[in-house]
């Protein structure tokens, strides 16, 4: 799908981080609806754009229509770029969803965190627990499966520049096409407009090349340390996992492990997808209407 265009869709978001950088969003909905808001939180190098059929969707719902706030970090998409490279670490950007959150006027939000969005939810339900009703991890669990950071080390610090927008589908399809061994040309079309952001017609990086550096020191023999206190954080919180069948970052013995730890999480597994499925494959898609819809009766 593409992005939706319009005021009468989203509007443009903006905030001051404690380091005096400009966090950049949209802003979907009617800031006045009585549902729980909800946040959208992208991947390491992604940006707003990954959520806009989504966002437009939960905001336009005529059930229950809600508002949602969708971030860049820093860094990524229209987010001020950070001098100092070090800054692009988990814990700085959750300050940064703090700060939005409460530059948007928001106090009770559920969070939807893909990859790195969901390692930052879950450093928020340690951090802030109060402000979080409710979780929507995407692809992402508490122990992360090193082969799949070192692919997308790989990946990331490889990204050529792509020549035009054909170009920049073949390269998607290059990189990706294990983990979707379904889809077709315009799935892979979409997935390089996702990707990369337009300038002036043309396909451009959309992330500070500096962020590459936060990943040289990933190996086989350093693998991430495990965020099992975080995650048990949200152990009272309503959890719902979306994990693609065949990812290389989040594995099915993970989500097990993370079903028995969590005594309500519920979960939707995304067939023949890897790191990340869709959002919009029709059980996830019902299964993230229902879970807010829960919230709003929960926090009536």
């Amino acid at each position: 799908m593409e992005e939706t265009q319009g005021a009468d869709i989203w509007r443009e978001f903006s905030c001051r981080t404690m380091d005096d950088l400009t966090i950049r969003g949209r802003d979907y909905g009617n800031r006045l609806s009585d549902t729980m808001p909800l946040v959208c939180l992208p991947g390491l190098t992604r940006s707003t754009r990954d959520f806009d059929a989504l966002a437009t969707l939960i905001s336009q719902d005529s059930d229950a229509p809600r508002r949602v706030l969708t971030l860049d970090y820093r860094g990524r998409g229209r987010s001020d770029y950070d001098p100092n490279w070090e800054n692009y670490h988990p814990l700085t950007e959750a300050q940064d969803v703090l700060n939005a959150i409460t530059a948007a006027g928001l106090r009770d939000v559920a969070i939807l965190g893909t990859s790195r969005g969901g390692i930052i939810a879950m450093l928020l339900g340690a951090l802030r627990p109060g402000i979080l009703k409710g979780v929507i991890l995407h692809d992402i669990g508490p122990t992360i499966d090193v082969t799949g950071l070192i692919k997308i080390k790989n990946y990331v610090s490889q990204m050529p520049q792509p020549r035009n927008w054909q170009d920049a589908a073949d390269i998607m399809r290059t990189v990706h096409r294990g983990s979707f061994p379904n889809n077709n040309d315009e799935d892979w079309m979409q997935a390089a407009r996702l990707t990369f952001a337009d300038k002036n017609g043309a396909p451009v990086l959309d992330f500070d090349p500096g962020l590459i550096k936060t990943l040289v020191a990933i190996s086989a023999d350093d693998p991430p340390p495990d965020l099992w206190p975080q995650f048990m954080s949200l152990r009272a919180k309503p959890l719902l996992v979306i994990r693609g069948g065949i990812s290389d970052l989040f594995s099915q013995a993970t989500l097990d492990m993370m079903d028995r730890a969590h005594p309500t999480l519920k979960s939707v597994v995304v067939p023949d997808q890897g790191h990340v499925p869709s959002l919009l494959y029709p059980p996830a898609l019902e299964a993230i209407f229902a879970f807010l819809k829960a919230l709003d009766v929960a926090h009536a």
